[in-house]
């Protein structure tokens, strides 16, 4: 799969929402939340969410930072749940306590390995209003994971109510 090729990425607000309520009810309790957000292409360059996949995971903090880790089985579960209804889960979104980055773990540990996904990091759990996509740090997979410019973001992700 190659997501590479897609100009436009239609997110529905209710996912939106839903994403952010998630990751600040963690977050409320010191723990960083990692979702994913699954659907289909609708045209050549277009991508449609319509599935907000929030996986079993286990979050863990210290002094040095806050992480989760999904298990196996989980992402097995992901994948069988993806094939049988014809979605595929191009996005991930996290949040961070603090500034939003892709952090090392982040670029080591990811879940999506096509070319084209996209990572997006939610900074300070969440807290903050949501306003634009241009407030989060976004990344996509590439030989490595590349930073979205906010300007960029602000015409690539596409809020539909």
């Amino acid at each position: 799969m190659n997501y590479q090729g897609i100009q436009k990425w239609i997110i529905p607000k209710h996912i939106l929402d839903e994403t952010i309520f998630a990751v600040k009810e963690k977050g409320h309790h010191g723990y960083e939340l990692f979702v994913f957000w699954a659907g289909k292409k609708i045209e050549q360059h277009s991508f449609e969410v319509t599935e907000l996949l929030i996986p079993k995971q286990t979050g863990y903090k210290s002094p040095q930072g806050a992480w989760v880790d999904i298990p196996g089985d989980e992402l097995n579960r992901l994948n069988m749940y993806l094939y049988k209804h014809k979605l595929s889960m191009p996005i991930q979104v996290h949040s961070h306590p603090g500034r939003a980055y892709h952090s090392q773990r982040d670029n080591e540990k990811s879940v999506l390995i096509f070319p084209g996904s996209i990572s997006m990091i939610i900074p300070n759990f969440g807290k903050t209003s949501f306003k634009s996509f241009a407030d989060w740090a976004i990344y996509q997979k590439s030989n490595g994971w590349e930073q979205i410019a906010p300007q960029k973001a602000r015409t690539l992700f596409i809020i539909k109510e």
